[in-house]
C-alpha cells in the first residue's frame, strides 16, 4: 500500500487497503478502496473525505465534512461522525451511529443504530435507522423506516412510506402514502393521502387524511379533518374543530368546539361538542351539544340528543328523543351560510327541502314544528305549528299557536299542564 502525501492531503489509490490514525488534512480514496484503523478503533481526518466511488471503512470514522462521488456505496463498519456535510450521490450503510451537521443522500441511507443530524437529512431513496433519528427536519423521496423513537424539531416530508417509532415530530408531515407510528407520537400538522396508524395515546395539533386513519386506543388533536375512513378504537379527543366527509368511527367523541359532518359517523358510546351539524349520517348511544345542533341529514341514538338550540331541516330524519331549550323541526326555506365546507352543507339541504321531516319525542321550552313535520310527543312550555304537521301527542305549559281545530281534528288534542314529566335523559 502506498499513500501519497500533497499539501497535507491523503491519497489511497483504488483497490488499496490502508490503516490510518490521525491525519492532519484531507483524504481522497479511490475506488474499491478499505480503510481500517492502526488502533483498530477511530480514523480520524481534520478535513475534508472524498471517497471516490465503491468503499468500505472498517471502523468508527471522524471527519469535517465527507463526500461520495460516482454513484458509489460507501459502507462503513463502526460510526460515522461527519461535523458539517455528509454528502453521498448514491447510498450509505453503516453498523453503528451516522452522526453529520447536514446529511444529504441520493440513493439509500442504512444504519444498525441511530441517524443524528443537526441541521436537514435528505434522502433521495430510501432510509433505515433501527434504534432511532434525530433531525432538524427529514426529506425521503421513496421510504423512510425508523424503528426506534424519532425526534424531528421541524418537518417530515416523504414521498411513499414514513414508518416510525413514535417520537415527536414538531412541525408538518407529508406523506404521499402511509405513515405508521409503532408507538405515541407528538406531532404538529400532519397531511397524509393514503394509510395512517397511530399507536395508542398519541397527540397532535392538526391531522388531515385522504385515505385510512387508523388509531389505537385514545387519539388526542386540535383539529381533525376527514376526507376518507377513520376508526379510533378508543376516545377521540379534538380541541377546537373537527370536520368529515368521509366515514368516521370511534369508542367515543369529545370535540371542545364545532363538529362538521357530511359523511358517515358513527359512535359506539358518548358523543360531545360544542356545537354539531350534520349533513350526512350520524350516529351515537347519545349526543350531548353545548350550543347548537343543526340536522340536515339522518342522525340516530338510544339515549337521546341534548342540546340547546336544536335543528332539524326540512326532509331530515332524526331517530330518538330529543331535549333543549329551542327546537325547531321541518323548516323549509333555511339555507345553510355558516358552514366551513358551503357547499356540502347547502347542497344537503337543497335536496331536502319541501320533504317530510321525522322526529321522535320532543322535550324542550319552545318547539316549531314544520308543516311536513311529523314527530312523536311533544313537550313544551310554548309549541308553535303549522298545518300539515303531524303530532302524536302535545303537552305544553304556556302558550300554543297554529291551527288547532284542523291539525287535531282526528288525534288527541293539545294538552295544557301544570309542569312537564322529566326528560328521560
Amino acid at each position: 500500500m502506498e499513500l501519497e502525501k500533497d499539501m497535507q492531503e491523503i491519497k489511497v489509490r483504488r483497490g488499496e487497503r490502508a490503516k490510518l490514525d490521525r491525519v492532519e488534512g484531507n483524504l481522497k480514496v479511490g475506488n474499491k478502496a478499505t480503510i481500517g484503523a492502526t488502533n483498530g478503533k477511530l480514523v480520524t481526518i481534520s478535513g475534508e473525505a472524498f471517497f471516490e466511488g465503491n468503499c468500505e471503512i472498517n471502523c468508527s470514522f471522524e471527519c469535517d465534512s465527507l463526500k461520495v462521488d460516482h454513484g458509489g456505496t460507501l459502507r462503513v463498519n463502526g460510526d460515522l461522525i461527519v461535523h458539517k456535510i455528509l454528502d453521498v450521490i448514491h447510498s450509505i450503510d453503516s453498523t453503528g451511529i451516522i452522526k453529520a451537521g447536514q446529511i444529504d443522500v441520493g440513493g439509500r441511507t442504512s444504519t444498525s443504530k441511530s441517524i443524528v443530524c443537526d441541521g436537514v437529512t435528505r434522502v433521495g431513496g430510501r432510509l433505515y435507522a433501527k434504534e432511532g433519528l434525530s433531525s432538524k427536519s427529514l426529506e425521503v423521496g421513496g421510504q423512510a423506516e425508523i424503528e426506534g423513537p424519532v425526534s424531528i424539531l421541524e418537518d417530515l416530508n416523504v414521498g411513499g412510506v414514513a414508518e416510525v417509532g413514535g417520537g415527536t415530530i414538531s412541525g408538518k408531515i407529508r406523506v404521499g402514502g402511509k405513515f405508521e407510528s409503532s408507538s405515541p407520537l407528538s406531532f404538529g400538522d400532519m397531511q397524509v393521502v393514503g394509510h395512517i396508524f397511530l399507536a395508542a395515546s398519541s397527540k397532535g395539533t392538526r391531522l388531515s387524511t385522504f385515505g385510512k386513519l387508523q388509531a389505537e386506543a385514545s387519539l388526542e388533536v386540535e383539529e381533525l379533518e376527514l376526507r376518507g375512513q377513520a376508526l379510533v378504537v378508543g376516545n377521540c379527543k379534538v380541541a377546537r374543530k373537527l370536520e368529515s366527509s368521509g366515514k368516521l368511527k370511534a369508542t367515543t367523541l369529545e370535540v371542545s368546539g364545532e363538529v362538521e359532518s357530511w359523511g358517515q359517523t358513527e359512535i359506539e358510546e358518548e358523543m360531545k361538542a360544542l356545537d354539531l351539524k350534520i349533513a350526512g349520517k350520524f350516529a351515537a348511544r347519545r349526543i350531548e351539544v353545548s350550543n347548537d345542533i343543526d340536522l340536515a341529514g339522518y342522525a340516530e341514538t338510544k339515549l337521546g340528543m341534548v342540546g340547546n338550540s336544536i335543528q332539524v331541516r326540512s326532509g331530515s330524519k332524526y331517530l330518538g328523543v330529543i331535549v333543549g331549550n329551542k327546537v325547531d323541526i321541518g323548516r323549509s326555506y333555511d339555507v345553510v351560510t355558516n358552514w366551513s365546507t358551503k357547499f356540502a352543507g347547502q347542497s344537503a339541504v337543497f335536496r331536502l327541502i319541501g320533504k317530510e321531516t321525522r322526529v321522535g319525542d320532543i322535550y324542550a321550552k319552545e318547539v316549531h314544528l314544520g308543516k311536513a313535520a311529523r314527530c312523536g310527543k311533544v313537550y313544551a312550555d310554548i309549541v308553535e305549528f303549522e298545518e300539515g304537521c303531524i303530532a302524536e301527542e302535545i303537552t305544553y305549559t304556556k302558550e300554543i299557536h297554529g291551527p288547532i281545530e284542523r291539525v287535531f281534528l282526528n288525534r288527541p288534542f293539545p294538552r295544557k299542564v301544570a309542569t312537564l314529566p322529566t326528560p328521560p335523559l
